[in-house]
């Protein structure tokens, strides 16, 4: 049989071919100088009692490449989990003693009492002072790691309801006020409308606008008011913090208390992106900070669908004594 009668006898097929032919994969060079990849095998088939050789051809390319973005972006989910699961098993190893610490340290201040209270500017007084500062920051360091890497990781409860935003900002500016008058700040809260409705966790969000605003008070010098205003643009609330002339951008804080505020500023901003919302941040060298976050607004909500949040008085003083503690 000559060449002529083979090829003849050769058919090419592409498409949706029968699984249980077996496939060879190739890597062949096109007219053009690049890179093709094909799938080919060879049946035998009786026509007119004659037996054919056909081959089956075709082109895989673009099959190739969408496996090779998935077995891509499989590994890099393995890899991202692997490096989760590490800092929260690391942190929850460092918790322990950093726990254990604390409790040591309360021990001693609860038993020495007297001592302190005699010599309050004494060596003994600093030392329990100093340590218990900074074992207060290195349990805060451990537990924002563990909330970043769980809203990183997607591994975060939330109950996603219909809320009135305006209602839950003023609730949180009333009772933050009550902490900020020793520091000599005043939180002045305005808004265009009483009500605005956004589907959002309200634990979340409180802990989210809470921080934000925190750490506006943390930096913001005495006597300083502070904005807190809400507008409404289209179908989005915007919620805009502002220090305007009185915000210390060149406040010192350590090495410790910085990586808190950012971990902070970092989880807030998750948050709000996980109900389709931004966060923008804006300083300059006026002492002039503003915050913006905007969130979705939902509309024409039945009044069964709406949610009333009670803001726990201790929650709030806990969040904020975490960031202006520092």
């Amino acid at each position: 049989m000559d060449l002529d009668e083979i090829y003849n006898d050769i058919a090419i097929s592409s498409g949706n071919i029968n699984e249980n032919i077996k496939y060879i994969r190739k890597t062949l060079k096109d007219g053009y100088g690049g890179l093709i990849n094909i799938e080919s095998s060879v049946v035998l088939i009786n026509i007119n009692k004659s037996t054919k050789m056909v081959l089956i051809i075709r082109d895989i390319t673009e099959e190739i490449k969408v496996e090779s973005m998935k077995k891509e972006i499989l590994e890099s989910e393995i890899i991202n989990k692997d490096k989760d699961d590490f800092f929260i098993n690391m942190s929850h190893e460092l918790l322990t003693p950093a726990n254990l610490l604390h409790s040591s340290n309360q021990f001693i201040e609860r038993n020495c009492k007297d001592i302190i209270k005699r010599e309050p500017d004494g060596e003994f007084a600093n030392s329990i002072s100093v340590m218990k500062k900074h074992v207060e920051i290195l349990i805060t360091l451990i537990n924002k790691i563990m909330e970043l890497s769980k809203l990183e990781e997607d591994n975060h409860n939330e109950s996603n309801e219909i809320y009135d935003i305006v209602s839950l900002c003023e609730d949180i500016v009333t009772q933050l006020n009550k902490y900020t008058v020793y520091k000599g700040i005043n939180i002045v809260f305005d808004t265009d409308e009483e009500e605005i409705y956004t589907k959002i966790d309200s634990d979340d969000m409180t802990k989210a606008i809470l921080t934000l605003l925190s750490v506006i008070v943390k930096n913001s010098r005495i006597k300083s008011t502070i904005d807190f205003s809400i507008k409404t643009k289209v179908d989005k609330v915007i919620i805009t913090i502002e220090n305007f002339k009185r915000y210390n951008y060149e406040q010192y804080l350590d090495n410790y208390e910085e990586k808190i505020l950012n971990l902070s500023m970092s989880i807030a901003k998750l948050i709000v992106n996980k109900y389709k919302g931004k966060v923008d941040m804006r300083t300059n060298k006026d002492d002039c900070i503003l915050i913006e976050i905007e969130l979705n607004i939902e509309k024409n909500i039945n009044d069964n669908e709406k949610t009333i949040k009670v803001i726990d008085e201790n929650f709030i003083y806990n969040e904020y004594k975490k960031i202006c503690d520092l």
